[in-house]
């Protein structure tokens, strides 16, 4: 008889105790699953290692990108020096050679000058 009483009592008193404002029942919380033991040693060799799972970076390393800018770098200047032009010697102006002015040429006693 008490049991009949205690279970169609059970709905009533959730009811009320949210009517009156109490907080709403709580949920139980899963219980955490236990830790896993560690992997035997031929179970690790078997797992691929994480670098090989994750795929290429799309972008080198930045150390790897310094240094193919040093490289491209070097080279420029390789080739600069290669460019250098030797000065080139400047020639010297030939002096024009002046006919000797003379005279019209005018009959005189002594000839023709």
């Amino acid at each position: 008889m008490l049991a009949l009483l205690r279970t169609s009592f059970l709905p009533f008193l959730i009811l009320f105790s949210a009517a009156a404002g109490s907080s709403p029942p709580r949920q139980r919380r899963r219980p955490s699953p236990p830790p896993a033991s560690p992997p035997c040693p031929e179970a690790r060799a078997r797992t691929p290692s994480p670098a090989r799972l994750s795929p290429a970076p799309s972008s080198p390393p930045k150390r790897e990108r310094e240094r193919e800018r040093e490289r491209r770098e070097k080279k420029k200047k390789k080739k600069k020096k290669k460019k250098k032009k030797k000065k080139k010697k400047k020639k010297k102006k030939k002096k024009k050679k002046t006919k000797k002015k003379r005279g019209c040429p005018a009959w005189s006693p002594d000839g023709w000058r």
